[in-house]
């Protein structure tokens, strides 16, 4: 009742002059055509109702524009502490600007129908004016003689509807086309941001998040923006795998990061979107013609009803204000049911959604993936040195991980940390990678402040790193390989693997190097994994060459042949080694033993076993737990003494 109530208040508000001018918009108003709005002179009650019809058909076209400006408000309000967030126009605009010559067809179509919708009310107007003409005028009615009264303005009103029909397919086609390249390129420029941002970020943020801003905020915007709510289920399948590309690349951010592939990550991302968008823009077509046939259809059901509602009302079985209210009650149940409501959500969800994505996009890292300086190739030694290093998880800002630390890692040289869990020795590798920015002191390379090198040359060519669970994405050993340095030859790829001890299993594989090894590695072994891991970093051939604790994972077996692979590569090279099994850093040049941050002893294994220090009580720990420890094979191929 009450929203009966709130529909009739604004027919008689649109009835003045005046308020169709304000509710149709400037743009839409010409006042060549008032004749156009005109109602048909007829009775006060036929007026009123018929303005009521021109409601209902205005309120459709007015909710839609609302819906689109709603979209680009300026608050991404769900969360209590994000209502101030503003809009960023500049940036929305400049994503929109590809798609202008689409918008303008889109909005030229939608002011073309709301204007048909006008005309459609004065052509029923028309129509009722014949019916009314009978019922005052007491003429007797036939069927030729009805027919032929009423054939004009039922013929100019089915080309109207025809006409409506057409410009909306053509609207909602366009509008379509523009959403799906506003949302494509908003993908791709998210994308690139979030694979931009310091791993400080995706410590502080759950991946969930992350995805939700990339395919949900990101969707919400696109639907809300182009006003189509189905989706096909192959365009639902193909957006699935592009996020999926997303998701690898985002779980997996440290692995991108070491290897610099950005880029790469960046360019496969883009082309599922490329494949999703152009099922999308196909589908939009073809709902389009639905949507305009399915308003003809929709159309023709009302003109039925005026042609045998008069004729009932001819037969007396009906009265005209019988026919009149079921008429207009028609228009208002297909113009306007539920517009209302769905508005409303849609003006929050459009709030919350495109501020959020725009934010994101704008969002700045701190540490620069490129810019700055690169050491000539032939002078590069690899010497490493931390000079008073003070840092702390910017999630724990006031527990420091790595305290006033100055260690000297010389160039060609086996340097291993140990210490106990939470000591900082992973820490310190992060730190060498430049995955973080110290809070104070220096990590400096070959006498450089690494803030004043270039990031992708330090993590894409300088340094490679081996982790304890090394991470393969969901493609073959060759590409896997060939993450590293995408412009590698198959053969180059071959020889990283031998040198990586892996080229043999790899070839009892029925599919060789095109074996697909599933999500993160899943069909193969630990074992193998770790060897695909380090052929990986060995065919970017780096000088510096981090191990974080790259066998504790594996058994025996598998133990024994990564240690095999690590006692070919590191020769001549800088090796930082990570270490938890003790055993395996005995004939490392120099030990640094780390206790919450700090380095508490420093020497090779002879010295540091006769201190009978922090490293002696670790060592006789690890054999107490492990008496095969201390019959354990060490790296870099020396005898374990």
């Amino acid at each position: 009742m009450i929203l009966s109530k709130f529909r009739y208040q604004q027919a008689a508000k649109l009835l003045s002059k005046s308020s169709i001018r304000q509710a149709v918009g400037r743009s839409c108003y010409d006042k060549s055509r008032e004749n156009v709005i005109r109602l048909p002179k007829v009775s006060p009650t036929l007026r009123f109702i018929s303005g009521v019809a021109l409601t209902a058909t205005l309120s459709y076209k007015l909710s839609i524009s609302v819906k689109v400006a709603d979209c680009k408000r300026k608050t991404w309000a769900v969360r209590e502490d994000d209502h101030n967030r503003e809009f960023n126009w500049t940036l929305f605009l400049r994503f929109l600007a590809p798609e202008s010559c689409m918008m303008i067809i889109a909005i030229v179509s939608s002011l073309a129908v709301a204007v048909i919708n006008i005309m459609i009310a004065t052509y029923l107007g028309d129509i009722i004016s014949v019916v009314a003409e009978y019922t005052r005028e007491g003429l007797q009615v036939t069927r030729g003689s009805f027919f032929e009264a009423v054939r004009g303005p039922a013929a100019r009103l089915v080309a109207i509807y025809t006409a409506q029909g057409i410009f909306t397919w053509i609207y909602l086609w366009s509008l379509s086309d523009v959403g799906e390249g506003l949302s494509s390129r908003l993908r791709a420029a998210l994308f690139k941001s979030i694979l931009q941002q310091d791993i400080a970020y995706f410590d502080a943020t759950k991946t969930g998040e992350i995805m939700n801003i990339l395919s949900g905020d990101v969707q919400e915007f696109k639907s809300c923006f182009k006003l189509l709510v189905s989706q096909g289920l192959r365009n639902i399948v193909q957006m699935a795998h592009a996020i999926g590309v997303a998701d690898e690349a985002v779980a997996n951010i440290r692995t991108v990061r070491a290897f610099a592939m950005e880029d790469i990550e960046q360019s496969h991302f883009s082309n599922e979107l490329m494949r999703a968008e152009y099922l999308n823009v196909r589908t939009g077509f073809w709902i389009g013609g639905f949507q305009a046939l399915s308003n003809i259809a929709m159309n023709g059901i009302t003109l039925g009803i005026i042609f045998m509602g008069g004729k009932l009302m001819g037969d007396g079985e009906i009265t005209p204000g019988n026919f009149m209210s079921f008429m207009v009650a028609a228009q208002m149940i297909q113009r306007s049911l539920g517009q209302v409501f769905v508005l409303f959500s849609q003006y929050v969800k459009a709030k919350a959604c495109g501020a959020r994505v725009l934010d994101m996009i704008a969002m700045k890292s701190i540490i620069p993936l490129r810019g700055g300086a690169v050491i000539p190739e032939d002078y590069f030694s690899g010497e490493i040195r931390l000079r008073n290093v003070t840092f702390a998880y910017p999630t724990r800002p006031d527990q420091n991980v790595v305290d006033h630390l100055s260690l000297n890692i010389p160039p060609g040289k086996v340097v291993a940390l140990c210490g106990s869990s939470g000591s900082g020795k992973s820490t310190v590798a992060a730190l060498i990678e430049r995955f973080y920015d110290v809070n104070s002191g220096e990590v400096l390379i070959d006498g450089v402040n690494i803030k004043h090198l270039d990031g992708h040359w330090l993590r894409g060519s300088a340094i490679g790193s081996i982790s304890q669970e090394p991470v393969l994405f969901a493609s073959s050993i060759l590409e896997n390989i060939r993450y590293s340095r995408p412009s590698a030859t198959d053969e180059e790829v071959m020889e990283a693997a031998k040198l990586a001890n892996a080229h043999d299993f790899i070839m009892s594989f029925e599919k060789g190097y095109n074996t697909q090894v599933g999500e993160r590695g899943v069909t193969i072994s630990g074992g193998q994994r770790q060897r695909i891991a380090i052929a990986r970093a060995l065919l970017k051939n780096p000088q510096i060459l981090i191990l974080d604790e790259a066998t504790s994972a594996l058994d025996t077996q598998s133990e024994k042949m990564v240690q095999e692979t690590l006692d070919r590569i590191v020769k001549g090279k800088t090796v930082l080694v990570i270490a938890h099994r003790l055993s395996t850093i005995r004939n490392a040049d120099i030990i640094y033993v780390l206790r919450n941050g700090k380095v508490v002893e420093s020497g090779d294994h002879a010295t540091l076993t006769s201190l009978k220090g922090v490293y002696w009580r670790l060592v006789q720990e690890q054999v107490q737990d492990n008496p095969m420890e201390s019959e354990s094979k060490s790296f870099f191929g020396r005898s374990s003494g």
